[in-house]
This record gives structure tokens, C-alpha cells and sequence, in this order.
């Protein structure tokens, strides 16, 4: 599987957003992201925002890509988050994992 970009990854996972749910859910997706041999961190959330506030911290820290990993609800906090803490109009490079 070709990769845009090669990372590293900073990875907030909704461990209750999209089909799969739970503590199963940040084990699964760690494995398939090892497998691919990838430079990553994963963060999980933990309350209704928390996306965003993670998303703004993430950029502002000089991370070069942000993966969203859950549902339509996470995604869109992590993008505000992105767009909140972007300077000189780039917020980075974002990933999404549904």
C-alpha cells in the first residue's frame, strides 16, 4: 500500500466512534498500524471536544500528520482542532481512519 506521507502520525482514536467499540478497538487498530511499520502515536479520547483540544495540541506540537480514527463526529473535531491551531494557513496533513 502506497503512502503519502511518511510520518510521523499522531493518531486520535474516538474509542467509541464508528462500528467497532472499546478497548478492542485501539488494540486492532495499534496492530494494523505496526504492521505497516508506521511512526505513530496514539491518543484516545475521552470526552465530547476532547478531538479538538488533542487536534490543536497535536499541530501546534509540529506533528506533520493528524490521523482521525472513528466516526463522523471525531473527524469533524479533529479537523476544527487542525484549522484552530493552524499558522500562515497550513494545519498539516490529515488522515482519516473510519
Amino acid at each position: 500500500m502506497p503512502m503519502a506521507h511518511a510520518g510521523p502520525y499522531k493518531v486520535i482514536l474516538n474509542p467509541f466512534g464508528g462500528r467497532l467499540r472499546g478497548p478492542a478497538k485501539a488494540s486492532r487498530l495499534c496492530s494494523a498500524l505496526d504492521a505497516l511499520k508506521l511512526d505513530y502515536n496514539l491518543v484516545e479520547t475521552t470526552a465530547p471536544g476532547h478531538g479538538s483540544d488533542l487536534a490543536r495540541q497535536a499541530v501546534q506540537e509540529g506533528w506533520p500528520v493528524v490521523v482521525a480514527a472513528g466516526g463522523d463526529g471525531t473527524i469533524n473535531e479533529v479537523v476544527n482542532g487542525m484549522l484552530a491551531a493552524r499558522s500562515e494557513g497550513e494545519a498539516g496533513i490529515l488522515g482519516i481512519i473510519p
